[in-house]
């Protein structure tokens, strides 16, 4: 009988190597590697549909390979959070609020509508419409990272709104939650947990810039080569701050990036050390083909046999993907919109969560995982097409 520990080996064997055929496919036809990370997901998904260590991986949401995924894009986040500070989050936080806000909207908004006319009632078209709200910027990131705009401005603007989004999306899914008949969450408890959520976003990045730099000098000191367990214990320590206050640990790992970036090079830097970007780079390129694998792979493609799921599928897709491009036009930007489309994880979590309380059908869950898989899908080529336009107007505008 095969253990848990031989199916996870098994399956981080296979994620491993066919992203590396994968991002080669990618990079034949011009695309990003996360493309081909993703499709190889998916060819997995299909071959393997039958064995025991792929359907133990799809079922076990809290075994080794989910968490193992989930702390990848931790290290996604934490790499763009080095790229950013607190700064330039307070100069775009304006502009961020309102991306967040109409992103969010449009899709809960829309899915609501689009579930009531098909005759569902108002607890499951409601939690339909959560589902389509967080964004999951894991991909996204990896995308900017490979083009080296991780320091631009709609990067930040994606990252900054992505992480509101999940503040609302906490707040969404603790009202749909109230629907379920043996969960009843009263008002009081509604508002703190929100206020503590608002409260982990607004002073652990100020706590971080004053706190981390002195005790990051005083690690540092017991032992000066422990630069990389220093930096990724503080990603940990933010990242289970951030799911204390109800929110995704990715959110957590942003912020540790954030004020890690700075706090490293204030608490002094020797000469022949390599910047704190090059030890989290090691670790992303093992881990991050891990999660984008995962992402696609646990989609049982039986799915797509089903009429029904991938028409209400389609449906949803078109109405997350146009609820985040409106909140990117409010802002001038198509890269913004573009970049807020993939739902990822986040949207798995949701609609695993409200099939459980049977808030949701099988076939609405389905159709939800059908939407994450396009979304997920479809983002690195309209982002790389949406990246080239902008620079070429850009180089068009130098020349004029």
């Amino acid at each position: 009988m095969a253990t848990a520990f031989f199916q996870s080996l098994i399956f981080i064997a296979f994620a491993l190597l066919g992203s590396v055929v994968g991002n080669r496919i990618a990079i034949k036809f011009k695309q990003p590697r996360v493309l081909g990370m993703l499709l190889a997901g998916i060819v997995i998904g299909i071959l393997f549909n039958w064995t025991q260590w792929l359907q133990a991986v799809r079922h076990d949401e809290h075994g080794f390979i989910p968490q193992l995924a989930e702390f990848a894009a931790m290290v996604l986040l934490f790499r763009a959070g080095l790229e950013g500070n607190v700064k330039s989050m307070l100069r775009d936080a304006k502009t961020s609020i309102w991306v967040a806000l109409i992103g969010v909207i449009m899709p809960l908004v829309g899915a609501y509508l689009l579930m009531q006319l098909l005759g569902y009632d108002f607890a499951t078209a409601f939690f339909t419409g959560g589902i389509l709200v967080a964004t999951s910027v894991g991909v996204t990131t990896a995308v900017l990272s490979e083009f080296k705009l991780l320091q631009a401005t709609y990067a930040k603007i994606i990252i900054s709104a992505a992480v509101l989004d999940d503040v609302l999306g906490l707040i969404v899914l603790m009202v749909a939650q109230s629907f379920a008949g043996d969960i009843k969450l009263d008002i009081f408890t509604i508002i703190a947990q929100i206020g503590t959520a608002l409260a982990f976003i607004v002073l652990l990045p100020l706590l971080g810039y004053f706190f981390v730099a002195p005790l990051m000098k005083q690690l540092r000191a017991l032992d000066p080569q422990a630069n990389s367990k220093i930096i990724f214990g503080f990603m940990a320590a933010y990242g289970a701050g951030a799911a204390f206050a109800g929110l995704a640990p990715i959110v957590g790992a942003y912020f540790a990036g954030v004020a890690l970036e700075e706090a490293f090079f204030r608490s002094g830097k020797d000469d022949h050390e390599k910047p704190v970007e090059q030890r989290v780079l090691i670790l992303e390129g093992t881990l991050a083909p891990i999660f984008f694998v995962y992402a696609t792979s646990i989609v049982n493609p039986v799915i797509f046999l089903n009429f029904k799921v991938i028409a209400l599928g389609l449906s949803l897709t078109v109405i997350a993907v146009l609820g985040k491009i409106v909140a990117g036009a409010v802002v001038k930007s198509w890269i913004v919109g573009v970049g807020m489309i993939p739902r990822g994880e986040v949207g798995i979590i949701f609609a695993t969560l409200g099939f459980q309380l049977k808030i949701i059908t099988q076939n609405i869950f389905s159709a939800a995982m059908l939407m994450v898989i396009l979304t997920t899908l479809i983002t690195p080529p309209l982002l790389k097409y949406c990246i080239n336009c902008h620079n070429r107007n850009r180089n068009q505008a130098e020349i004029i």
